[in-house]
């Protein structure tokens, strides 16, 4: 396995599946505690992301995706993007339902409505 210490599935240079291969080798190395290593896997990620690039958009480089990069960082910076998740969406409350429209309709009985026919046929049993 050489320097990693898992089975990483190796890519093509110029495809997608370099960028992956580079990305795990990246998380790998994090894994083992090695800083110097995982530098050089981001070293080779941005080697994986220009071969791709050459590949799929010629006419584009790393330098201008650095231009973007910087935009974005500026964005997250002033505050027009923000990087908080939004908050988890908390179901809405139930709907309360009124005594009267929860028990049996029959007079003197307490049970809850569809209580399997404990008063008479009419009393509004569910």
């Amino acid at each position: 396995m050489g320097y990693h210490k898992r089975e990483i599935v190796r890519g093509v240079y110029g495809e997608v599946s370099k960028i992956f291969e580079e990305v795990e080798e990246f998380r790998d190395s994090l894994a083992q505690g090695n800083p110097v290593m995982a530098l050089v896997e981001l070293s080779d990620l941005l080697g994986a992301v220009e071969g791709w690039l050459e590949q799929y958009h010629p006419n584009v480089s790393l330098n201008e995706l650095c231009k973007m990069k910087d935009a974005t960082k500026r964005a997250f910076q002033d505050g027009t993007r923000k990087s908080d998740p939004p908050p988890i969406a908390q179901p809405p409350p139930a709907t309360p339902v009124h005594p009267k429209d929860r028990y049996c309709l029959d007079p003197g009985c307490y049970y809850e409505r569809g209580h399997a026919g404990r008063c008479s046929d009419d009393s509004g049993h569910m």
